[in-house]
This record gives structure tokens, C-alpha cells and sequence, in this order.
């Protein structure tokens, strides 16, 4: 059975001066840095949700308008288990999260100055780019 997860990417609503929100991972966790993720913490909790109260409980930041992206995810994680990941993206008034003890830092970053070496899996900066499209 696969294990669903979440992936949130959160934008800033300027669109002059867009930026994406990105965090650190704490050091114990491999200290690199990511979208928001998180687990979908009961079989029948919808994904949405799930991708709300990801965002909520690691960045005490809220969204109204979460988008999901087509593109699902598969992948095996660092406990050997398989995982079927759902993306969203949402834009917000750009303020500054109080990020949970899973992270250690968090940055905004321009748009235009994102690659692929801001994020510790390539699958996180695809989903990114992907996002940043349909924003557009």
C-alpha cells in the first residue's frame, strides 16, 4: 500500500516581484532545503486538506486558493516506503512563517533566481517549475 503525502509550494502574491517560499530542514532530517511536505494522516483525509494543514502546521501561514498540479508523484522515502505524493501551490501576501521544528531556516527567494541546486530532490524544483507556469 502506498503512503500519500503532500507537497506544498507557496508563492508570493506580488506578481512584479514574485518569490517562492522555501525551508531548511532541520540537520537531524539532512539540513537541505524544500517545498512543504507532509503526510496524509488518515486513509480516508482529503488531499486538499491534508496540503492545508501541511502548510498550516509547518509554516502557521494559510491559503484559501490551493491549486493542485496534475503531476502525482512516486517515489520510495528514507524508511523504505512507497509513496504517491500530490502537489499544490498556492500564492500568498508575502510574510515571514514561523516554521515548525522540522525546519531550521526558511528563505524567500525570487522567481528568477531559483535552479535546481535550491532544492535537496530534483523532483521538488520540477514540481516547482511546473507550479510556477500555471501561476503565470
Amino acid at each position: 500500500m502506498k503512503h500519500k503525502k503532500v507537497q506544498v509550494i507557496v508563492f508570493s502574491d506580488d506578481a512584479k516581484n514574485r518569490e517562492v517560499l522555501l525551508l531548511q530542514t532541520n540537520a537531524k532530517r539532512g539540513g537541505f532545503w524544500q517545498n512543504i511536505t507532509g503526510s496524509v494522516e488518515k486513509a480516508d483525509q482529503n488531499l486538499e486538506a491534508a496540503a492545508s494543514r501541511e502548510l498550516k502546521e509547518e509554516t502557521q501561514l494559510s491559503s484559501s486558493n490551493l491549486f493542485k498540479l496534475e503531476e502525482i508523484l512516486y517515489f520510495v522515502d528514507r524508511f523504505d516506503r512507497e509513496i504517491e505524493e500530490h502537489v499544490y501551490y498556492c500564492s500568498i501576501p508575502k510574510k515571514n512563517p514561523t516554521i515548525s521544528k522540522e525546519h531550521q531556516d526558511f528563505k524567500w527567494v525570487k522567481v528568477e533566481e531559483v535552479d535546481a541546486s535550491f532544492f535537496g530532490f530534483p523532483n521538488n524544483f520540477q514540481m516547482y517549475q511546473k507550479a510556477l507556469k500555471r501561476l503565470r
